[in-house]
């Protein structure tokens, strides 16, 4: 890469961390490749890409066409500070939510944490 591209490789980076920060720290993985569109990443780049996100905390989902396997990983994302019973299994609470949205799915999870929290107490 030469010092132009290097900079506006940067400068994207920071465009889509700020990006990011607006969607909770969660991205799609097709959202980060349209994202770079207009300056195709090389495997190796992308590599860096997706590491400096772990990094800084964001959350990089690799949705399929399979439905289940999609809120699957939205389910481990949001539950990632949530202790989970050893009963509670991802893949079939995914299961036995189609059609829920992602926001529908975080909403869940944070409403069984209170009622958890509430019954400890």
């Amino acid at each position: 890469m030469d010092e132009n591209t290097q900079a506006k490789f940067a400068e994207k980076i920071k465009e889509l961390l700020n990006m990011a920060k607006k969607k909770k720290n969660v991205l799609e993985y097709q959202e980060i490749s349209d994202f770079f569109a207009d300056m195709p990443l090389e495997e190796e780049q992308m590599e860096k890409v997706l590491e400096y996100l772990d990094q800084n905390n964001v959350d990089v989902l690799r949705i399929t066409d399979d439905d289940d396997v999609d809120d699957e990983e939205i389910i481990k994302v949001h539950s990632k500070n949530k202790p989970l019973s050893d009963e509670v299994s991802p893949k079939i609470l995914a299961r036995r939510t189609p059609g829920f949205t992602p926001a529908d799915i975080e909403n869940l999870l944070n409403e069984a944490a209170l009622i958890t929290g509430r019954r400890q107490h």
